[in-house]
């Protein structure tokens, strides 16, 4: 019961703005999930209700505490647990959410990567497909920083 508290806190938290409030909760919430792996290739075939119900659970989690790890500008955590969660239970949202990291990160061919992955699943997402056609725009490179 307590470990959904912190799920429940976590979203409060985050709508709230209090992102650092939020991190945390959601990652005291992925600590009391027990440890699942993907043992199959898709989600929806080849294992039980069960499994499919924990890795959702889990992939959930993960999406939500990257998601606050990038609202507080730790986009390594947050690539880590993304990405996590797009290999537990794929979709086109957390493939999309990924793709805009590695846009803030000005890493264009990994983003471009990963909304073609979230169009494979949705061909119809509008984030993905927006995603996509500011991604792969023209890029001019970062200023230089020598003069501050």
């Amino acid at each position: 019961i307590f470990s959904s508290a912190h799920f429940l806190r976590g979203h409060a938290r985050a709508a709230t703005g209090d992102w650092l409030g939020a991190q945390h909760d959601f990652f005291l919430y992925l600590s009391s999930l027990p440890h699942v792996e993907r043992k199959h290739t898709s989600a929806r075939t080849g294992s039980t209700d069960e499994e499919r119900r924990a890795w959702k659970r889990r992939a959930d989690a993960l999406q939500a505490y990257g998601l606050a790890a990038a609202a507080n500008e730790n986009y390594n955590l947050a690539v880590s647990a993304l990405t996590e969660s797009t290999i537990l239970f794929p979709s086109p949202v957390t493939l999309s959410l990924l793709a805009r990291i590695h846009c803030c990160e000005r890493q264009w061919t990994l983003a471009e990567a990963r909304y073609r992955d979230a169009l494979n699943i949705d061909p119809k997402s509008q984030q993905a497909l927006v995603g996509l056609e500011q991604a792969t725009i023209k890029h001019e490179p970062m200023p230089l920083l020598s003069d501050i």
